[in-house]
């Protein structure tokens, strides 16, 4: 939690002075891992290593690659680059530095990696002498005091977005005038792009009766047409949407997700059109999403409908 971290980086730094230790390593699964989610950290919590470890020479973060890098008076803060898989043989590993190498081009380019356990020191060995002379190994305190020195280190932190991924299910209780009896969301959410897939449930007829949709939605993007996600929009009200079209932005909050919903509905003169704004919101804990939803053409500025929902582990 912010306000335990400072207090636990200044006990981190008064060891880090009496076992002598130079360089300290961070390791994050709070938003996933490499594979799913990322093992970034926004530059806030990087200004809590800084303020809070001035003994330290230079941090290593990640486990596998990562991309949060800063330099402070001469102390870097880099992440891991290369995760040195036991499965991978040599030759793939010689390669793959490689190509890290040809993406980096400028000169010194500073590797971190991550030597799974599993490995052993004739198999790296191996792998440095097949690089050649171009390649040297140096160790953690003698790499950041070099990196510190160079002027080729990028600066880039974890853009700090609420991440709405995972699997959600209504809790009708705490939800107000929603329609369905069943409401599940699945979220995938990468930068800002955002898949949702919605499932609605009704339980009142005999025979199966839901309605499945699913959409991707670039955050800032165009809007995207397709059929409506809920099964009556309007509720009670005699007017009927078939077809959307959605779009997604962050509010001025920075924290408040809005999907807006452009909605030709019939009505009994015709057609209209209605603006429907749902305002997604995650709780601190990150274990429940409220989304409120208001429309242009409603009294007021309550919203219409109220769901919460509750992440499914």
């Amino acid at each position: 939690p912010p306000d335990k971290l400072p207090g636990v980086l200044k006990l981190a730094d008064d060891l880090m002075k009496r076992l002598d230790l130079h360089v300290f390593g961070i390791m994050d699964y709070t938003e996933g891992n490499r594979y799913v989610g990322n093992v970034d950290l926004p530059k806030e919590i990087v200004d809590a290593y800084y303020a809070n470890m001035p003994t330290v020479k230079g941090f290593f973060n990640g486990y596998g690659p990562g991309n949060t890098y800063d330099k402070r008076d001469g102390v870097p803060f880099i992440s891991y680059q290369y995760y040195a898989d036991e499965n991978l043989n040599a030759d793939e590993m010689v390669k793959d530095f490689r190509e890290l190498a040809r993406l980096n081009p400028d000169r010194p380019y500073f590797i971190p990696v991550h030597v799974r356990e599993y490995n052993d020191v004739g198999r790296m060995k191996e792998v440095m002498d097949r690089l050649g002379p171009e390649y040297k190994v140096v160790n953690p305190t003698e790499f950041v005091l070099m990196a510190g020195k160079a002027a080729n280190l990028t600066r880039r932190f974890l853009d700090r977005r609420p991440d709405f991924s995972g699997r959600w299910q209504l809790d009708a209780k705490a939800s107000r005038n929603v329609f369905a009896t069943r409401y599940d969301l699945t979220v995938q959410q990468k930068n800002d792009v955002l898949s949702i897939a919605s499932l609605v449930f009704y339980h009142r007829f005999i025979h199966h009766r839901e309605w499945r949709v699913e959409r991707t939605l670039k955050i800032g993007g165009e809007p995207i047409k397709g059929l409506d996600y809920h099964t009556r929009r309007m509720k009670h009200l005699a007017a009927w949407s078939d077809s959307v079209t959605t779009r997604a932005e962050w509010a001025a909050d920075g924290q408040t997700l809005r999907v807006i919903a452009e909605c030709p509905v019939e009505t009994a003169q015709g057609h209209s059109t209605v603006t429907c704004t749902d305002a997604w919101r995650l709780s601190t804990d990150g274990m429940t999403l409220t989304i409120e939803e208001y429309r242009d053409t409603r009294e007021g500025d309550v919203p219409v409908t109220v769901f919460v929902y509750r992440r499914q582990l």
